[in-house]
């Protein structure tokens, strides 16, 4: 994660996915997460949803202990809307766009933590529980893999 005022790769690598009229915003409450990704290779459906909680959990301690409220994220267009069904109000500032060399079709989104708060503590109060709370690894997780 990459907080302001350093650069981020939505401005220069991603800018592609800076259509209409979004300015980025560069307060120190404000970060981008690049390169946001599961393997598409992996077979198992239920490792990888929880591969995919466990980095936002991650990325939700490293905000509440940055003080960030805003994050940015250039993500594959199926992927936000997977993080979107699973209760993360990320937000698209652009039409998805195809980005080189691979040519996926991605979409620059903004998410405002004070927003999933406000929107988990009413309609997902687990997952925000959840979000909160950090348990010592009691097992192997290679081993899961």
């Amino acid at each position: 994660m990459t907080p302001a005022p350093f650069p981020f790769m939505l401005e220069s690598e991603f800018s592609g996915c800076l259509v209409g009229s979004h300015r980025v915003r560069k307060e120190l409450d404000t970060a981008e997460i690049t390169r946001l990704a599961v393997d598409p290779a992996i077979a198992d459906r239920g490792l990888s949803a929880r591969l995919m909680r466990t980095i936002f959990k991650a990325m939700y301690h490293w905000t509440l202990a940055n003080d960030i409220r805003y994050t940015y994220l250039v993500v594959e267009n199926r992927l936000l809307r997977v993080v979107q069904r699973i209760g993360w109000p990320c937000h698209a500032i652009g039409a998805p766009v195809a980005l080189p060399p691979a040519d996926v079709l991605s979409v620059g989104a903004l998410l405002d933590l004070d927003e999933f708060r406000s929107a988990a503590a009413s309609e997902r109060p687990e997952m925000l529980e959840w979000l909160r709370t950090t348990e010592p690894v009691t097992e192997n997780i290679a081993a899961r893999m």
